[in-house]
């Protein structure tokens, strides 16, 4: 068993946790037009027997750790669709390779894997468009959907992040500007909520 490589071009940092000893897995985030490494060596797992004969100490190869750390994120993510090319870009090599060695020997690979985060990020701008449409709310928004638009150098209304208070009811955030809190209901600003009501007859 040896170790592996994974290499992500994913813009955020990467956690993932698992049964394992070690367990706790962290990927920095990368910065435009560069990749972040994590070596990952094998770990293992125990199993309780019963006991008499305690627990059992079970070797996991880490090719199925970098598996699962991928396959783990990558479903995590929404609209993400890693069969058809459309993802995260984040893969993993057998062995242990430094950043200048990935740069120099998997080019093609790097380009493949960021043109599929690019389609993701393509798609996930259309959602947000499609969101933003249909309610006009920042919050509908991600940071990630935020990223992606910035990172295709698409001009969007939606960019602008709103400044934020607590409903003074709920106590759930809320954009600044709001009237009615969308939560709780509740009337935040009496002046501007008297020039939406309808007159009576």
């Amino acid at each position: 068993m040896s170790k592996c490589t994974i290499v992500s071009l994913v813009p955020f940092e990467i956690r993932e946790d698992k049964p394992t000893y070690p367990g706790t897995f962290i990927i920095p985030g990368a910065k435009r037009d560069d990749f972040e490494i994590l070596v990952v060596d094998n770990v293992h797992s125990f199993m309780y027997l019963d006991e008499n004969r305690g627990s059992l100490k079970m070797p996991i190869d880490s090719n199925e750790v970098a598996n699962s750390i991928i396959n783990d994120y990558e479903n995590s993510q929404l609209f993400a669709k890693p069969s058809e090319g459309i993802g995260p870009g984040i893969f993993y090599l057998d062995g242990e390779y430094s950043k200048l060695d990935i740069k120099l020997k998997f080019k093609e690979k790097l380009e493949e894997y960021r043109q599929r985060q690019i389609r993701w990020f393509e798609v996930l701008v259309k959602v947000a468009d499609d969101d933003w449409e249909r309610t006009r709310q920042h919050r509908a928004i991600s940071g990630i959907q935020r990223y992606a638009a910035k990172f295709l150098n698409l001009d969007r209304v939606w960019l602008v992040e709103p400044k934020m208070n607590k409903c003074i009811a709920c106590k759930s955030t809320v954009e600044q500007d709001a009237v009615i809190c969308p939560i709780c209901k509740a009337v935040l600003n009496q002046e501007e909520y008297k020039k939406l009501q309808f007159v009576e007859k």
